[in-house]
């Protein structure tokens, strides 16, 4: 099975690194967004 995860940059350098148990926050970018990573890898249903 791959390893699934989400860098997260805020600078030309990454800064955190997201695994499947993590939320993706909108932060000052998106404020109020949040989604969980699992949810970035899960199959769409067509």
């Amino acid at each position: 099975m791959d390893e699934k995860y989400v860098l997260v940059y805020h600078a030309p350098e990454p800064d955190r690194l997201l695994r499947l148990q993590d939320a993706l926050e909108g932060d000052a970018i998106v404020p109020g967004f949040s989604m969980s990573v699992v949810e970035l890898f899960e199959e769409w249903d067509f």
